[in-house]
Parts: C-alpha cells; sequence; structure tokens
C-alpha cells in the first residue's frame, strides 16, 4: 500500500469539485522513484521541475569535479549517491514544487494504485467529506517553571568553588 497525496491546483480552491477541477488533480505518491533513479534528469524535466534540473546541474556538477580530482571510483559512488538521494526525495521535491506554485493538498489517501487513490479521492468528494485536519497540540495554561538544581555539599550550597550557607527561601 502507497499513501498519495491528493493536490488541487489553485484556481480550484483547495477543495475537489465535481468537474474541471477532478481533471486536474495530481496524485503524488510517497514512495522511491525508480525512474528518478535511473533517468534523474529525464525524470526532473518530463515532471517541469525548473529550479530542481538547476539545482541537480549545480550540485552534481560541483561534485564531480571534486570526485575528478580525487579520482578513481569516486566519480561513479558520486554519481550513485546522488541519483539514490533523487529516487528517494523526488515525489517529495515534486510535491514541494507544486506547493510552491499555490497547488494545495487535499487528501491524503492509502491505495494500493493511482486509480484507487483517485476514486477515493472522488468518492469522498462526492459525499461531501471534509479531508482530515491536522491534529492540534492543547495549549498549555501556564508552563511550569522547573525548580533549578543547586549544588550541595551536606547542608552548604556550592557557589564556585566555595562554600556558602544556604540563603534561598
Amino acid at each position: 500500500m502507497t499513501t498519495f497525496l491528493a493536490m488541487v491546483p489553485p484556481e480550484a480552491g483547495g477543495k475537489v469539485r465535481t468537474g474541471s477541477d477532478v481533471d486536474r488533480l495530481v496524485l503524488v505518491p510517497d514512495k522511491f522513484s525508480f525512474c528518478a533513479f535511473a533517468f534523474s534528469i529525464l525524470w526532473i524535466l518530463y515532471h517541469r521541475l525548473w529550479m530542481l534540473f538547476l539545482g541537480y546541474l549545480a550540485v552534481t556538477l560541483v561534485l564531480e569535479v571534486i570526485a575528478i580530482q580525487v579520482g578513481g571510483a569516486a566519480t561513479v559512488a558520486v554519481t550513485f549517491v546522488i541519483s539514490l538521494f533523487l529516487g528517494f526525495e523526488a515525489q517529495n521535491l515534486r510535491r514541494w514544487s507544486l506547493e510552491r506554485q499555490g497547488w494545495k493538498v487535499v487528501h491524503h489517501v492509502v491505495a494500493a494504485s493511482a486509480e484507487e487513490a483517485e476514486a477515493r479521492v472522488l468518492q469522498h468528494a462526492a459525499l461531501g467529506m471534509a479531508s482530515p485536519q491536522p491534529m492540534r497540540v492543547p495549549e498549555q495554561a501556564t508552563p511550569t517553571k522547573p525548580n533549578p538544581i543547586i549544588p550541595r555539599v551536606g547542608t552548604e550550597k556550592v557557589v564556585g568553588l566555595s562554600l556558602g550557607p544556604d540563603r534561598r527561601q
């Protein structure tokens, strides 16, 4: 089972309606992307992640120049690590890019496939169910201040390196 984030465009107002908004619904899976791992640049360009593309080129260029100076298998190792990182974080970077463009996450759906996830999102929209709200942490009325730890030797309070009488009330 995979967790999918259902995202709608900015003009949808943060809600899934029946109609044109459903056609533009984007499901972003939260899983390893083998295509992003194996074909990094092509995956980035296919999803039109321009900022990620520029960052990927800059980081890759710097790390490859450093790896060439080191020599040996460092170049292959650096390329593999960069691709592995992109494979794990590709979907999060895609979600981040969509959120920067104003897209809103309307549902978190756990499903076996993208088709099943879309059906569940549409079912929620048809029933008029609100997406689950994030859990709020209850506010504390007044935070309690912990008693300070005062070092003592017997009944005498330690002050610096000397002992002095306890004048605490």
